[in-house]
């Protein structure tokens, strides 16, 4: 199939930048993949247990989002309290310390919304599982 890309998937590593990437690409493919398989007529559900066990690995991932928004913002205060930094154009050009502090701003925001996320498919997997045919 063209297009495919595999992406071996090991939490210990090793890790670099492009295997980053690469996990947080198949992150978003995998959703596109799971909209398409649960879509009418696609038959990528049988029963309502599968509903209940799809809703449950999306609320695993919702839970992760803490963590990884952390680090997300704890990785640009470290580089930014080291002086390593900067910013070469848009509204924060040559102020990178403004800059990390807008993108906490937003990760804050992002880490709301995704214990929102995680409580509500929580939620929703409690009460699917209960459902059957």
């Amino acid at each position: 199939m063209t297009g495919m890309t595999t992406v071996t998937l090991n939490a210990d590593g090793p890790h670099s930048s492009g295997y980053t990437l690469e996990v947080a690409q198949a992150v978003a493919e995998g959703m596109r993949v799971l909209n398409y398989a649960t879509r009418e007529g696609a038959d990528g559900l049988e029963s309502p247990a599968d509903v209940a066990s799809v809703a449950g690995e999306i609320r695993a991932a919702a839970e992760r989002l803490d963590q990884l928004t952390r680090q997300l913002g704890e990785f640009l205060a470290r580089h930014q309290a080291e002086g390593e930094l900067r910013v070469t154009h848009g509204p924060y050009e040559g102020h990178p310390e403004q800059a990390v502090a807008a993108a906490q701003s937003s990760l804050d925001q992002a880490l709301e919304a995704a214990k929102h996320l995680a409580h509500a498919w929580r939620a929703v997997h409690n009460t699917t599982s209960a459902i059957s045919f």
